[in-house]
């Protein structure tokens, strides 16, 4: 953790200069959580070296990498145990990434959170999908750009790549810039600091920035696959391009109040283009967005398949929202959530919580408003005591005051307060 942060004490002025960096905990599900640098850690935690201190990933229910107020002071979080980090390296790339969201929710009033309910709703269209895929390789080619004209005909095709879809999916294209605004830098932060730090061999070190960060740009995703993830990297794309154009663009880009990709333009003002003929693009991309609906509803179906107790519980006043994984719920309709990763949800001293365990909320109108969830466990999991249910497994941590309705062997529904 020390030699993390000074790394990024070295580095962060290069990188992204003006950035302040906050404190940051690295914690493992079930096990310890690390805090470094924070003013004044919570009392559970005992120090175990100058600024460094130990305490419960599940006291304080710290979950994937993001930002959480740790008595009330912003702190960058990541869950170092993930099967899917390969190395120490790719983990503080991440913490870095998620240091710079702590400087831009502490200093940059301009730069506001996508709202993560619009991902559900954002439609799926082949001829969008098949122009978005050519805009992002134009982002790709911008990057790595073979000489001035190739840099120059790829802008221009990029704009009106971005202008077509525009006048397909209308203000849906504001959620993908929203995105780009508050995840394109981050991840550029992320990209610089494993690209100066990680200490891989050269050629593992290139094929894991090829794979996780331009992976995005140059892989086919149809529908509403890795939606979130595809704004992140082109996001990074503008930042990298933007270093390549234009010096002391990134003090004057939070200054501006622009988004990102407006400001981009604005810097290199790209041309007029012609598109190619898309025909055989949208032939292609009707079959493999068709193909993903389908298998969503698949997958929704094998869900409610499963082996154990299926457990309802209606809510009969809508419970707080307090979290969940915007990366990874999926919207099976307008009323059906499947969120396979987290899901938090409380009500006074209720509360359910659910980690890698998955579950379906019934919402009514916005994601927030959850009628109901529905899920799955062993029958020896649920205690039903004193007006209330308790289950309390791996991935499961629920106490809810209620009533039962129905009970059997296959079911347990309950009506929750």
């Amino acid at each position: 953790m020390r030699s993390f942060y000074e790394q990024a004490q070295i580095s962060v002025e290069a990188i992204w200069p003006g950035m302040e960096l906050g404190p940051v905990c690295l914690f493992r599900r079930g096990g310890p959580a690390f805090l470094f640098n924070h003013p004044h850690p919570p009392e559970s935690f005992r120090e175990i070296g100058e600024n460094l201190f130990v305490g419960s990933q599940r006291e304080w229910q710290l979950l994937g990498a993001t930002q959480v107020p740790v008595e009330g002071v912003l702190t960058a979080i990541v869950d170092y145990g993930r099967e899917d980090y390969g190395s120490p390296d790719e983990v503080f790339a991440v913490l870095f990434h998620e240091l710079h969201h702590v400087y831009q929710r502490n200093s940059i009033r301009n730069v506001a959170h996508d709202n993560p309910a619009v991902l559900l709703r954002y439609p799926e269209d082949p001829r969008n999908d098949a122009i978005k895929l050519l805009e992002h390789r134009y982002l790709y080619q911008m990057c790595f750009p073979e000489n001035d004209t190739d840099f120059r005909n790829s802008l221009d095709l990029f704009h009106r790549c971005r202008e077509e879809r525009k006048s397909i999916i209308g203000d849906y294209i504001e959620y993908e810039m929203t995105v780009e605004n508050f995840e394109g830098p981050a991840f550029y932060c992320e990209y610089e600091f494993f690209k100066i730090h990680a200490k891989l061999p050269q050629a593992q070190k290139e094929d894991y920035s090829h794979r996780h960060f331009f992976g995005v740009l140059t892989t086919p995703y149809y529908g509403r696959n890795r939606l979130r993830m595809r704004h992140l990297g082109s996001g990074m794309a503008f930042c990298l391009i933007l270093d390549r154009n234009s010096r002391d663009w990134k003090t004057e880009y939070y200054r501006s109040g622009m988004h990102l990709r407006d400001f981009f333009v604005k810097k290199l003002n790209p041309g007029v283009a012609i598109l190619p003929d898309l025909t055989s693009y949208e032939a292609v991309s009707a079959y493999h967005t068709n193909r993903v609906i389908a298998a969503r509803q698949k997958k929704y179906a094998e869900f409610g398949e499963q082996v154990g107790v299926e457990v309802v519980l209606e809510f009969a006043a809508m419970p707080d929202f307090r979290g969940f994984d915007p990366m990874h719920a999926e919207a099976i309709d307008e009323q059906t959530v499947v969120h396979p990763t987290l899901l938090r949800l409380g009500k006074g001293d209720n509360h359910l919580f659910f980690s890698g365990h998955p579950v379906v909320t019934y919402i009514v109108h916005e994601i927030w408003q959850v009628r109901k969830v529905r899920f799955f466990v062993s029958n020896a999991a649920c205690v039903i005591s004193g007006g209330g249910l308790a289950i309390s497994i791996p991935g499961v941590d629920l106490e809810w005051t209620g009533e039962v309705v129905e009970s059997n062997a296959k079911l347990l529904y309950f009506r929750a307060r």
